[in-house]
């Protein structure tokens, strides 16, 4: 069985927004810079904390995951809801931040629109994957931390080396305030509407 629900607080916390360090000479202007190296180069690029990241595109590993995750949550998802993959996350006030998930989850009719941002109220689960190439000014709990502070309700960080997934909820200014884990075979308890509980035997192993 899972392990339970519980305050979370020996987690590492990023600092506010407001604080971040910024590209000197372009700030607001991050986003036109992400586009163009993304164009010039194919890398996938994100803006966190100021920061503009460009990492390798994802893996066949990461594909696999992602084809076996979207049977899951088709297979037990509410209708009216989605998963989707390519789909950026903005920061409420900011005009820089932004981060690609592997995935997200949210009402079809949010995505009826030409914007190419989600507020992260609107996105109803986050989904990451930790083993995947990462900029090493920002790391997974960093990341964790950047959605807590877009008010997305709920994220799902799979760890497929180790075999474990962890579920953030409760969101605060202070970062996630529920933490539930749980290994590989374990479901994760995801809210009914977003089809209760997710089967994790399937989800495939990576071997580093």
């Amino acid at each position: 069985m899972a392990v339970g629900e519980h305050v979370r607080d020996d987690r590492p916390r990023q600092s506010s927004g407001r604080h971040r360090p910024q590209v000197p000479g372009v700030p607001g202007k991050l986003r036109d810079v992400a586009a163009f190296i993304r164009e010039k180069t194919g890398l996938r690029v994100e803006v966190v904390r100021g920061n503009v990241l460009a990492t390798t595109p994802r893996s066949r590993a990461d594909a696999l995951l992602m084809s076996e995750l979207h049977e899951a949550l088709n297979r037990c998802r509410s209708d009216g809801v989605g998963s989707f993959q390519s789909a950026s996350i903005g920061l409420a006030g900011d005009p820089d931040d932004f981060v690609t998930p592997l995935m997200v989850v949210c009402d079809l009719s949010v995505m009826d629109s030409d914007e190419w941002l989600l507020s992260g109220e609107e996105v109803e689960l986050a989904i990451e994957v930790a083993s995947s190439p990462r900029d090493p000014r920002v790391g997974v709990a960093d990341r964790i931390a950047w959605y807590a502070e877009a008010k997305v309700p709920l994220v799902l960080c799979l760890r497929p080396v180790e075999q474990e997934w962890e579920l953030h909820a409760r969101p605060s200014a202070e970062g996630y305030r529920a933490l539930t884990q749980g290994r590989y075979g374990e479901p994760v308890p995801l809210p009914e509407r977003l089809g209760g509980d997710l089967p994790t035997e399937h989800l495939p192993r990576y071997t580093r």
